[in-house]
């Protein structure tokens, strides 16, 4: 049988092959047989393609063609494509073989794969000799037809057995396995010859170390023990193996019925296992339960009731004495707090709370001077204001301003307006209607409130 073996294994690529061209060229560097494979790819298609080998013997004349030719019929739309085995091609070394490609007008810039193979047989490992076939067609020694049969060899360490000999053995290994009794030693005196070689050697020493050996303080290493009664972990191995265990990653343990997933089941219930309830159940966990010291609990117990002194009164001077420039979160109390104006004046806000607004024209309205104009979704009516949504205040249908987004979600979502002194003074004197509008992500524009804007001409003193 023979073993196809690859010579060439490669690709080609750039060749114009509207007229016949060599695509690959091989030079034989030693006597063989060969079968060349070709595939093109990414040709025009829908023609016939031909492809055929050349060869050049060494006589530097020419290239001689070797028939047959090979067409493949490429179908419309077919642009890749092998063509059948060129080839079973003997060759001498030194002999140059060119593997030739004819496709269409179009095919100017082509690209494709070679593949040449040859046969590997059985040979002997001296040259003209040949391996023996019997007459039925075995491979092997026919005993018939040996080499030199009358020459004397030497099988010094050669043992072969006749037929005889054979069957002797094997009677005597039944005979063995039918009376295995014979194998049974008497022992008698075991622990006389054991003492007596315990009193000198490795048994000597090992003796005298179980004898000095003190359980409170010697170590022993144990290979296999199933009995663990009587054993316990050093301190320093205690901690090590709680550290490893409450360091160990909880994917790795979802084993139904184990401890692992035990442990995330019933932690992951607390409460329901949301954000929100987890952390009910941690605030309203009492106090008096978590005491140990250097815990969470007893930590947070000690810094809390060392807040002003813990009572009561201490505790209200510590809110009332704050200082509200840390509390601009919009939506808070310490926010609501942090407008509110002082001095002896009485002041009216700029929005009333119906929504309604009242401006003085030329005035400025900036949240760098506490004056930024706002509205507050107290009914809870709003959409979220989140993403890209944007925000119009519309006054009179002839003005308009970009307002901001303060708070966009959750209960008391803001919105809001800061207008300059020459954005006050375009708004027309006079009582107009005006509405506040959101544009949303998605493109929806929805009214977020309508009122009244009063818009005042300023007062200007010695006019």
């Amino acid at each position: 049988m023979s073993i196809p073996i690859a010579l060439v294994d490669t690709t080609f690529s750039g060749k114009n092959i509207s007229s016949a061209v060599s695509v690959y060229e091989y030079v034989a560097t030693a006597n063989v047989a060969i079968r060349v494979q070709v595939r093109l790819t990414g040709v025009t298609g829908s023609a016939d393609y031909v492809a055929h080998l050349t060869l050049n013997d060494g006589d530097a004349q020419s290239d001689d063609a070797i028939g047959p030719r090979t067409t493949y019929a490429a179908a419309d739309n077919e642009h890749s494509f092998w063509f059948a085995t060129l080839g079973n091609l003997d060759l001498i070394s030194g002999d140059v073989v060119n593997v030739m490609v004819l496709g269409q007008a179009d095919d100017t810039n082509e690209s494709g794969s070679i593949r040449i193979f040859t046969d590997d047989y059985l040979q002997p490992t001296v040259a003209s000799r040949t391996l023996d076939v019997s007459a039925n067609g075995e491979a092997g020694i026919d005993w018939a037809n040996i080499g030199s049969p009358e020459t004397v060899v030497n099988l010094t360490g050669t043992s072969v057995l006749n037929a005889t000999e054979i069957e002797i053995a094997t009677t005597a290994i039944q005979l063995d396995l039918d009376n295995p009794d014979q194998y049974k030693a008497t022992v008698t005196n075991l622990d006389v010859a054991v003492s007596s070689r315990a009193a000198t050697g490795e048994a000597a020493t090992a003796v005298a170390t179980l004898n000095n050996f003190d359980p409170a303080n010697d170590q022993v290493i144990v290979g296999t023990n199933n009995d663990k009664e009587g054993y316990f972990l050093s301190i320093t191995g205690t901690n090590d193996i709680a550290d490893a265990v409450w360091d160990e990653l909880k994917a790795s343990h979802v084993i139904p019925d184990s401890f692992g997933d035990y442990l995330d089941t019933e932690v992951s219930g607390v409460g329901g296992g949301t954000p929100a309830t987890v952390a009910a159940a941690v605030w309203n966990s009492l106090k008096a339960s978590y005491v140990i010291p250097d815990t969470f609990g007893d930590y947070l117990d000690t810094e809390v009731s060392g807040v002003g002194g813990g009572t009561a009164a201490a505790l209200a001077d510590a809110v009332w004495d704050e200082v509200l420039s840390g509390h601009e979160t919009g939506g808070t109390a310490g926010r609501a707090v942090g407008r509110l104006g002082s001095g002896a004046i009485t002041t009216v806000s700029i929005v009333a709370q119906s929504g309604d607004v009242e401006t003085y024209r030329g005035d400025s309205y900036l949240n760098v001077d506490g004056r930024r104009i706002e509205w507050t979704d107290a009914s809870a009516d709003w959409p979220t204001l989140t993403g890209t949504a944007t925000i119009a205040v519309e006054i009179g249908g002839d003005v308009s301003f970009i307002g901001v987004i303060i708070v966009a979600s959750g209960d008391g979502k803001e919105v809001g307006v800061e207008l300059t002194a020459i954005q006050s003074a375009t708004i027309p004197q006079g009582k107009l209607p005006f509405a506040v509008r959101a544009t949303l992500t998605n493109g929806s524009v929805i009214t977020l409130l309508e009122g009244t804007w009063t818009s005042k001409k300023k007062l200007v003193i010695g006019s």
